[in-house]
């Protein structure tokens, strides 16, 4: 199992924002590109393990990671999807009072974003300061 570390705004393991496309695919390995919709302002990368997305320069500003995939994110001393939702969300909250709930997870403005439709995460999108505009 892979483990990666998580520090809101800036890294997870050894993929820190801001990073060029050539360098993440290099620690990553195999890799599939494709659009992630119209609206994409780039093509993203697809490792099985997470998903990559860069901005029209080609630098990493977001990761998404999916729960049942061989990883493991660690923030501070907490695995995130080892967490219950509502325990991951509780701690968020001490982490930005700001965060919006929403009836499919969470965003936070510290850079993590939570996708769990049914009170369970399924994915964690860790972003950029600007990945949001």
């Amino acid at each position: 199992m892979k483990t990666f570390r998580i520090e809101l705004l800036s890294r997870a393991g050894e993929l820190y924002f801001g990073m060029t496309r050539k360098d993440v695919r290099t620690l990553l390995g195999d890799f599939t590109e494709f659009n992630k919709s119209k609206f994409s302002k780039n093509t993203a990368d697809d490792f099985k393990i997470c998903h990559v997305f860069y901005d029209q320069h080609d630098k990493l500003e977001a990761i998404e990671f999916f729960h049942d995939m061989d990883v493991k994110l660690a923030l501070n001393s907490i695995g995130v999807f080892e967490l219950e939702y509502d325990e991951l969300v509780k701690y968020i909250k001490r982490l930005d009072d700001t965060v919006k709930i929403n009836v499919d997870g969470f965003v936070s403005k510290q850079g993590i974003s939570v996708y769990a439709p049914f009170g369970k995460t399924e994915t964690v999108l860790l972003t950029s300061n600007n990945y949001w505009g």
